[in-house]
């Protein structure tokens, strides 16, 4: 649905860029209501690996989409000068919800943010050429002892949270 969705608002509204926001669980290495910037995105359950792509890459795309670094840059400066601390981080895609980091089977050796939807808009900018802004806040953390519980009790404040700061940062990145 959200390639989909993405590939409808490209080509009837055209826009400049595409932000996508929302929420994520984290690995260890973050802390819940973490704002993680996606340095790169790709699927964390995809495995074409039997014809020779990495596990992840999709046949004849790339293994990993990239946030607009120019994009990027403003975000980053808006963030900073209003004390909001952030996180760079790979963001991984899967078509289920991850309990566990033992579930992901990519090769990730640093911290990274899991989510549902991410790749493919991301993937679509990519396909129809259009700059892309991918950002996420922690609701909860992977392998903690509360981790439903946690996803349970943040989960409207860490969205709510994530869409503010879109609102936000629409005209900041927009200029």
């Amino acid at each position: 649905n959200s390639a989909i969705n993405t590939t409808v608002l490209i080509n009837n509204f055209k826009p400049d860029v595409i932000i996508n926001s929302g929420i994520a669980g984290g690995s260890k290495e973050l802390s819940t209501f973490d704002f993680v910037i996606a340095d790169k995105l790709t699927y964390s359950d995809f495995d074409c690996q039997v014809f020779n792509y990495e596990f992840g890459q999709v046949p004849q795309m790339p293994l990993y989409y990239f946030s607009d670094s120019n994009l990027k840059e403003k975000l980053e400066a808006y963030l900073t000068s209003k004390n909001i601390s952030f996180k760079n981080s790979i963001v991984l895609t899967a078509d289920s919800f991850r309990l566990s980091a033992s579930e992901i089977k990519n090769n990730v050796s640093t911290s990274f943010a899991t989510e549902m939807e991410g790749t493919s808009i991301a993937q679509t900018c990519y396909k129809l050429n259009t700059p892309f802004l991918s950002f996420r806040i922690i609701s909860d953390i992977l392998d903690s002892e509360n981790h439903i519980a946690d996803y349970s009790a943040f989960e409207k404040e860490a969205s709510a949270l994530a869409s503010n700061i879109a609102l936000k940062v629409i005209n900041i990145v927009c200029k």
